[in-house]
């Protein structure tokens, strides 16, 4: 019986996720919508978009809810974007004109090949039930890996160039790593580069980010690899923070902001909890963080993927909430926000 109320709640949450998506329009620029702020003639708050899986049902049911970043407390989403039916959303960023680029897989009943992998790319403002303005699909995007197939993050450079890491298929052989693609793919293309193979050190690739240089960072729990722009093919890492003076235990999620300064969710500090660090731009190897957002008062307890918005403000998930930090923060600080939902659980982040 308990499991059933559970499930009633759930599924009424999402039936009024879908009622507001088809109601609320975007509203991202206004700043209306859950959480207020943002009005007048002041800088638009930015918009928070989160990807979701329902497994209420199968196949399941994927979305992307966009947040303003105003938001705080338990607020419905200004929209809602519901995926294509049989694919499950793994991977999320967007660029700088509000596109939205997410990972997909065709759902399947049998776990070890759940199908061919895609990259959906929807328009600035897509809700409801859009459909992808491009889809990079097929045998020749070499993102196929069969049992390892899966898209564990995403990212978009300032030209349009779509950073991937998931499974790779390198002529034949299966492993993991970095796909790069170019801004206008469609369909089924190869990527530019490739970045893959035992040199790499690439083993299970997460949440990636790429600077203004075009250096790519992985977050390859218990470190981070760093790739600069030219690395192609089974090329070792041109760098990476590791080490006991970067306390980082475990790599939830890496993002970079505009000065390329680096940012960290550590899955476990010295306190026995979450916390995020920050390196400054250029920083490599066993090199201590230059602020550390930690302790019982941030409420950080069980983190995932983090990013930026363009002011610094920092956004990480954290189990079924989504914490806003301000520029600078450090020590045990409070977040400045909380946006709270039944559904969030570790998924994937982007900020605009």
């Amino acid at each position: 019986m308990r499991w059933c109320r559970r499930m009633a709640v759930l599924l009424c949450a999402f039936i009024l996720i879908l009622l507001t998506a088809n109601c609320g329009g975007r509203g991202g620029s206004g700043g209306s919508g859950g959480g207020g702020g943002g009005t007048g003639g002041g800088p638009a708050a930015a918009s928070v978009y989160v990807t979701q899986v329902l497994n209420l049902f199968a196949p399941p049911v994927s979305m992307i809810m966009q947040f303003s970043g105003d938001a705080n407390g338990n607020v419905n989403p200004i929209s809602t974007l519901t995926g294509p039916d049989k694919i499950t959303f793994q991977g999320l960023a967007v660029d700088g004109a509000g596109n939205l680029y997410v990972g997909g897989v065709i759902f399947s009943n049998n776990p070890g090949n759940q199908g061919q992998l895609e990259i959906l790319v929807y328009g600035a403002g897509a809700s409801g039930q859009a459909s992808p303005k491009r889809n990079i699909t097929g045998a020749t995007t070499g993102l196929e890996g069969f049992t390892q197939n899966s898209i564990s993050g995403l990212a978009v450079d300032g030209s349009g160039n779509i950073y991937v890491s998931s499974g790779l298929n390198m002529g034949g052989v299966i492993s993991q790593g970095i796909s790069v693609f170019a801004p206008t793919s469609d369909g089924d293309v190869a990527p530019i580069k490739v970045i893959g193979g035992d040199a790499t050190n690439i083993s299970f690739p997460g949440q990636v980010a790429v600077d203004s240089a075009g250096n790519i960072y992985v977050a390859n729990s218990p470190v981070v690899l760093i790739f600069d722009a030219a690395s192609k093919g089974n090329a070792a890492p041109t760098g990476s923070l590791d080490g006991s003076e970067t306390t980082i235990q475990g790599v939830a999620g890496v993002a970079v902001d505009s000065a390329g300064n680096i940012y960290v969710a550590n899955t476990v500090s010295g306190n026995g909890l979450p916390d995020i660090l920050e390196f400054s731009a250029g920083s490599t190897g066993n090199v201590a963080p230059i602020r550390t957002i930690s302790g019982l008062a941030t409420m950080m307890t069980g983190i995932g993927n983090l990013s930026l918005d363009s002011d610094g403000n920092i956004y990480v998930l954290n189990g079924d909430n989504i914490l806003k930090f301000a520029p600078g923060s450090t020590g045990n600080v409070a977040p400045t926000s909380i946006i709270s939902s039944h559904f969030f659980a570790n998924f994937n982040i982007a900020v605009h």
